[in-house]
């Protein structure tokens, strides 16, 4: 029994204490025990710079490049040929008249056609005094022209012997036997000296009774 008393005593006293302890706390909460040195509470406040989340950008000078142009190197030649080559054609027809073409070096060569007689025409024969000898009298024309509107001289010619000058030619056609057969050659030359012939054949023939 005083076993339990003293437990008792004792749990008394400590709740005593307890409320001791718990009104003391109460009254230091509402003003200062004298002799007890007042509190200084100090607030320290510490800013700290922001760190830039971005690095400032750096702004370089622009720089500008500009290409030399390039230069025209482009060269014109201009080449000028000239040929010293003189070119003759020579050109059968079907009434077996032909026509020679000479194209010297420079410009172009004239026409020139025989309208008469027609090819292989005949023409009778008589005995002429004056030359002692049968021939025929035989008129010959022909056209020609310039491509370059040009003068053209007609000359006739046969057997390397000249006939006549010009379009319209009557010249004495001698033959050396009962019948001849003859070629004739009329040429035209225009004023830069380019030549073209054209050429027809006839036959002068001395009658029988002669």
């Amino acid at each position: 029994m005083r076993r339990y008393a003293l437990i008792g005593g004792l749990a008394a006293a400590a709740i005593a204490l307890v409320a001791v302890l718990v009104a003391a706390n109460t009254g230091s909460d509402d003003e200062p025990t004298a002799g007890s040195a007042p509190t200084t509470a100090v607030s320290v406040t510490t800013t700290v710079p922001p760190t830039p989340s971005t690095a400032p950008a750096t702004t370089l000078p622009a720089t500008t490049s500009t290409a030399p142009a390039a230069r025209d190197t482009t060269t014109t030649s201009s080449t000028t040929s000239t040929s010293t080559t003189t070119t003759t054609t020579t050109t059968a027809q079907a009434d077996n008249t032909s026509t020679t073409t000479s194209r010297p070096p420079r410009g172009r060569a004239p026409s020139i056609s025989i309208t008469a007689p027609g090819n292989l025409s005949r023409h009778q024969a008589s005995y002429d005094a004056g030359l002692d000898a049968f021939a025929a009298q035989v008129s010959f024309s022909a056209i020609a022209s310039d491509p370059e509107g040009g003068q053209v001289t007609i000359e006739w010619f046969s057997g390397g012997a000249a006939l006549g000058t010009g379009p319209n030619v009557t010249a004495t056609m001698r033959t050396s036997g009962d019948v001849s057969q003859l070629v004739v050659i009329a040429r035209a030359t225009d004023e830069e000296g380019n030549v073209a012939e054209a050429s027809v054949q006839i036959i002068v023939w001395i009658p029988s009774d002669q």
